[in-house]
């Protein structure tokens, strides 16, 4: 299992928390979602062999969302 953070700078309500969960459980290899609205920080737990950062990443602007791997 590999893990990566990312900040969501323009998360700001529990729609948009939606958004980005679902678009991160939609790619293949997604095991957990957490998101920290307040922070506005997603980590994602995964399987690395299926899926990379850039993935996860490209999954949560492709929902319309910006987002920077910390």
């Amino acid at each position: 299992m590999t893990e990566a953070t990312f900040r969501v700078s323009n998360m700001v309500c529990e729609g948009c928390k939606a958004a980005v969960a679902a678009a991160v459980r939609s790619t293949d290899g997604a095991l957990d979602v957490r998101i920290d609205l307040e922070e506005k920080r997603v980590h994602v737990d995964y399987d690395g062999a299926n899926i990379s950062a850039e993935d996860i990443r490209d999954a949560i602007e492709g929902a319309g969302y910006r987002a920077t791997q910390e």
